[in-house]
């Protein structure tokens, strides 16, 4: 897969982008800049050393996160149901 075909690789390495690198769009940087924070993204994918699962497979990670957060609600509304 490509980063310029694939639109989990591009929402993954947008998202590496924007809370690893503190960079919200590439429209100003230059080719070069450009190209070296692919060739970085796409080395540590390869190599498996992102910092974070959610990197791979952002869309992924974001849904079980969601379906996580949503359990834990839910388990807390029971909780307090019982309690009362």
């Amino acid at each position: 897969s490509d980063l310029r075909t694939s639109t989990k690789l591009r929402r993954s390495f947008e998202m590496w982008l924007s809370q690893i690198k503190q960079i919200q769009s590439l429209g100003g940087s230059t080719k070069r800049d450009q190209r070296e924070l692919v060739l970085e993204y796409v080395e540590d994918y390869n190599t498996s050393t992102l910092p974070h699962e959610k990197y791979y497979n952002y869309d992924e990670w974001e849904a079980k996160d969601y379906e996580q957060k949503k359990q834990q609600s839910l388990g807390e509304k029971k909780s307090c149901q019982a309690d009362e």
